[in-house]
């Protein structure tokens, strides 16, 4: 029981840390005619990710329904 209140607080902590860090470290303001950057790369890597995955799981769940 020990254990798993220990694994919480540092999963608690490392939560934080990633939360508050990344604003604390920011150290060059924005210019004022900055434009947003798309995200649109990004997020279509996870979704072929997650398809690739989603795919590997459908053929071994048919193969060992099959077999």
């Amino acid at each position: 029981m020990k254990h798993i209140v220990t694994r919480a607080k540092l999963l608690v902590l490392i939560m934080i840390l990633s939360i508050a860090l990344p604003s604390i470290v920011y150290s060059q303001p924005t210019a004022p005619d900055d434009v947003d950057t798309p995200i649109d790369g990004g997020i279509s890597l996870v979704l072929a990710a997650a398809g690739i995955v989603g795919v590997k799981r459908m053929r071994d769940n048919r193969k060992k329904n099959k077999g």
